[in-house]
C-alpha cells in the first residue's frame, strides 16, 4: 500500500491518508503502537480531517484500545474538542458526518463512565441526544457507512430517554417526548404512542394529541392549485379531516415506480375514506401536456395538482418523492423518505 500512495495526489493523500493510518493500526494489540497511529491522525490539520473523515479512524482506533484493555477516556475527550470546532462548518455535509461523530463521541463516554459517575454520564448522554439528527435533513448519507464500522446509532433518543425515565420520573420523559414529535413527528410518533401507552391510560391517547401535541406542530402552508380538468384546490376544502399530500413528478423514478401500488391503495381503499382521508398528489417540475398524457396512459384515477412552483418551497420538500400529512385542525406531519407511510396514514386517521 506504501508503493501505491507514494503515487497519489496530494489531494488523493488527503483523502485516503487516515484509512491508511488506521490500515496499518487497526490489527494491532499493542496500545502504544495504536496511540502512534492516533496521534499521527490528531496533528491534520483541519482540511485533511475533513476530507479523510478522520474522525472515523480515530474513533475505530480508540476501540481497539479499548478491546485490548484500555480504561481511561482522555483520547475521546480530546476527540469531543477537536470534532465540536469542526461540527460547525460552514459546508453542510463536513458539519453533519462530524457533528454525528461528535454525538458518537459522547455516547461512548456515557457508556465508559456511567457506572463511575451517573451524573457526568447523563450530560454526555444529554449531549448526544441533542446532536442526534432530528430528520434526514440532518443526516449526511455518509454517516450512515460511518455508523456500520463504528457502531455508532442515527439517533440516541430511545436509549437518552429510557435514562431520563430513570432519573426523573415519567412526566419528565412524556415532556421530551412531546419535544421530539415537535420536531420529527412522524419519525416520533410510534415512540410516544408506545410510552404513553405503557405509562398512562391507554384510552386517552388520542385526546391528549390533540389536546397536548398536534398544537405544537407547524401550520401547514395554504396553496391554492388547478388538478388536471382546470378546478382550483385548496387544503381549507378539506378541514376537519386529515389530507395527504404526496409530492412527486414523471421525471423521478422513485416516485413512478411507487405509482402503480399507490393507485392501486387509492382505488380499493383510499377513495372509500373520503369522509375522515383526502388524498392529493402534486406533480412538480412537469409540463401539463406531458403530465396529462402520463397519467391517461398508466390510466391512473388518483387526484393530481399541478405544482405552481411555490408549493414545493413551502412544505420544504427537498427530495422526491415526499410526503405530508395534514390533521383535520390543519397541523403539518412530513413523512421522511423511506418512513412507513401506510402505517403512519392509518395510525393518525384512526386516532
Amino acid at each position: 500500500m506504501d508503493a501505491i500512495f507514494t503515487k497519489l495526489t496530494d489531494r488523493e493523500k488527503r483523502f485516503i491518508g487516515p484509512m491508511k493510518v488506521w490500515s496499518t493500526y487497526k490489527g494491532s494489540s499493542d496500545n502504544q503502537a495504536i496511540q502512534k497511529g492516533i496521534d499521527e491522525m490528531f496533528a491534520l490539520n483541519d482540511n485533511e480531517w475533513k476530507d479523510g473523515n478522520v474522525g472515523r479512524y480515530i474513533i475505530l482506533l480508540i476501540q481497539k484500545q479499548f478491546i485490548n484493555g484500555r480504561t481511561d477516556t482522555e483520547e475521546y475527550k480530546k476527540l469531543e474538542k477537536r470534532l465540536a470546532v469542526l461540527a460547525e462548518d460552514k459546508i453542510k455535509d463536513k458539519r453533519l458526518i462530524n457533528k454525528a461523530h461528535l454525538a458518537f463521541v459522547n455516547f461512548s463516554l456515557f457508556e465508559a463512565i456511567k457506572d463511575k459517575d451517573p451524573e457526568l454520564g447523563a450530560l454526555y448522554l444529554k449531549k448526544a441526544y441533542d446532536l442526534s439528527s432530528k430528520g434526514n435533513n440532518e443526516y449526511e448519507y455518509q454517516s450512515f457507512y460511518d455508523n456500520v464500522f463504528t457502531g455508532a446509532k442515527k439517533d440516541y433518543s430511545e436509549v437518552y430517554l429510557a435514562e431520563l425515565g430513570k432519573r426523573s420520573g415519567k412526566d419528565s420523559v412524556l415532556k421530551e417526548y412531546i419535544s421530539e414529535f415537535a420536531k420529527s413527528p412522524a419519525k416520533s410518533f410510534s415512540m410516544l404512542k408506545q410510552f404513553y401507552h405503557g405509562n398512562y391510560d391507554k384510552a386517552s391517547f388520542s385526546s391528549f394529541l390533540k389536546s397536548d401535541v398536534f398544537p405544537k406542530l407547524e401550520n401547514a402552508p395554504a396553496f391554492l392549485l388547478k388538478d388536471l380538468a382546470g378546478q382550483e384546490v385548496a387544503p381549507s376544502h378539506f378541514e376537519g379531516k386529515w389530507t395527504f399530500i404526496d409530492f412527486w413528478g414523471t421525471w423521478c423514478g422513485p416516485c413512478v415506480a411507487e405509482l402503480p401500488e399507490f393507485n392501486s391503495l387509492y382505488e380499493k381503499k383510499y377513495a372509500l375514506m373520503e369522509d375522515k382521508l383526502k388524498i392529493l398528489t402534486i406533480s412538480c417540475y412537469d409540463q401539463e401536456a406531458d403530465l396529462k398524457n402520463f397519467i391517461s396512459k398508466n390510466k391512473y384515477s388518483f387526484p393530481v395538482l399541478i405544482s405552481d412552483g411555490k408549493v414545493q418551497t413551502d412544505y420544504k420538500i427537498t427530495g422526491y418523492p415526499s410526503k405530508v400529512l395534514i390533521s383535520p385542525e390543519g397541523k403539518m406531519i412530513p413523512i421522511e423518505f423511506g418512513q412507513d407511510w401506510k402505517s403512519l396514514v392509518e395510525e393518525f386517521v384512526s386516532l
